[in-house]
Parts: structure tokens; sequence; C-alpha cells
């Protein structure tokens, strides 16, 4: 398994160069009629520092995630559209020996949305992810999970959108994130982000590049091993839910060179990295650490 990721990565790393983080986008529906497809594939990696358990280091960890989807989505009205796609996410965990945590952990959803345009104003964005999140090393209906994302906008005027936006995963240590947000054309190639989990600022310096700097909460929630606790000492943690998470800061470019192909490379900086496991009430607190994130996107 541990080679086969590698070799995914050295793929994608080969294929893309430099690569795009998720661009934020107003709720309301595409510009383009009919059918069309995008795709997205993203490399994501945060270095090694120290993972404490209290007051007691248990030695350095790194972390890596690998995300592929695809999505077909079709305009059926100037007021409605819908997409149906899939998604394969693999986080990879290098961990000290005996420290209880995954070494990899995976998400298999199928990805089903819907843009709505109610009225000249008003728009409605949902986003329905399921699937399975796991480690796959025993497979149940305690696997299956539901995340989803609502959006609804406001057009205050054509520079400035007002945003009510939540993401909701019931098996996150945080089960509801976001609220209230905009969007906000503030001057000539300038736009402002305020929507969690990515808050960002915009300059576009040309047609096909746009510098970006801003913020992430980066968190995927799965079920382990009915015998992972067992196995590291820790029976209490059998079969429950884990939520790793990293709040991240940083900067990139986003390149459109041509419509098939939308390059961004990102870097910055992972202020706190956890491991929270649900019932067995187990904090394991990571120290902050650089991450890079490549990816390539595209629609056809």
């Amino acid at each position: 398994m541990k080679s086969s990721f590698c070799v995914a990565l050295a793929v994608l790393a080969g294929v893309s160069g430099v690569a795009q983080a998720q661009r934020p986008a107003n709720v309301g529906p595409a510009d383009a009629g009919g059918l069309s497809s995008s795709y997205a594939l993203e490399f994501s990696h945060s270095t090694d520092s120290a993972l404490n358990r209290g007051n007691t280091v248990l030695g350095d960890f790194d972390a890596s995630w690998l995300r592929a989807s695809y999505a077909a989505n079709l305009r059926t009205s100037e007021t409605y559209s819908w997409s149906v796609g899939l998604q394969w996410d693999h986080a990879r965990f290098d961990a000290p020996a005996g420290a209880p945590v995954p070494e990899d952990i995976y998400g298999l959803a199928l990805r089903l949305g819907s843009m709505w345009q109610m009225g000249e104003r008003w728009s409605l964005r949902s986003d329905l992810r399921p699937g399975l999140y796991t480690d796959f090393e025993d497979i149940s209906g305690g696997d299956f999970n539901v995340p989803f994302t609502v959006a609804l906008g406001y057009d205050v005027n054509p520079d400035l959108q007002v945003v009510f936006a939540v993401n909701v995963d019931v098996r996150r240590e945080f089960p509801v994130v976001g609220g209230p947000g905009l969007i906000w054309r503030f001057a000539e190639g300038w736009r402002l982000s305020l929507l969690v989990p990515r808050p960002q600022i915009e300059f576009t310096a040309s047609e096909s590049l746009t510098l970006f700097a801003g913020g992430e909460l980066r968190a995927t929630a799965v079920r382990v091993a009915e015998d992972f606790g067992t196995a590291n000492g820790l029976p209490l943690l059998n079969d429950d839910q884990v939520t790793y998470r990293e709040l991240r800061v940083g900067g990139g470019l986003r390149w459109q060179f041509h419509r098939l192909f939308r390059l961004t490379a990102e870097g910055g900086y992972a202020l706190d990295r956890r491991f929270e496991f649900d019932r067995g009430n187990l904090l394991l607190n990571g120290d902050g650490a650089p991450f890079f994130t490549v990816s390539v996107a595209g629609t056809y």
C-alpha cells in the first residue's frame, strides 16, 4: 500500500509540477450552459514536527494528502444546475512507532451538487458527499457518512455578495463549520472571500495569473478498525471515530494557462495539528510545521 501511494504521488507531481488549491466561487449557477465535466488532482504535505500526548513527546510525524475528483455538470435552465461525480481521498501519517495514529485513512464518496438562482439576488448551493470514510481495515455500516455543505448567497451589488454557508460532518471534532461571510471585489483586480473553512484575499495579476493569501481549516473524520486500540495498547480506541485537523496560513499562485489546466502552487505554515479520538477521549497534539500543496484542475 505504501509503495502504491508513493507512486501515485510521483505521478501527480510529475503531471502537475505546480497546482491548484480550491478556489472560492460565488454560490450562483455556472455561467456556461449545457453539459460539462470537471476534474481535480491535489497533493499536500505538512512536514515533520513533534507529536505530543499531554506533556509526553511521542516523536516526530508528518502528514500527506492525496485527492482526486471528477464531476459531470449539467445546467438544466437559466436558474438551475446540478452535478454528480466521485471523490477519492487518501491521507498518510508517518508517525512514531507505538503512537496510536492510523497509518492510512481514506474517503471514497459520491459527490452530489446543485445550484439554484432563486430570483434576481438570491442563490443556493448544496454539496452532499455520501460515502465510506475509513482506514479500510474492516468495512461496516459505521464507515458510512454523509458530510454536506449548504450555502445561501445574496447579491448586494455586482461587487458584493453576502453568504451564509455551513459545512456539516457529524463525526468531526467540530460537526458544524461555517457561518456568515462575504465575497467582495473591493478594488480593480482585488477580491476578498471571507468564507470558512478557506478565507482568502486574491489579486488578479493578469487574465491567466492570480495571487492569493489566506487560511484554511483542513479536517477529516473516519472510523478506525475494531482492533485498532488493542493493537496500540489502548482498547478504548477500538472502532472509534478519529478526527485529524490542521489550521493553516499561507499563500500561492494560480495559473490558468488553458481551460483544461489550472495549476496552483501554495505554501505556508500549519499552526496547529491534532488527532482527537471520540469515545476514547484521547487528544494528540502536533507542533506547527511548514506545508505545501500542488494541484491541477480543469473543465471540458
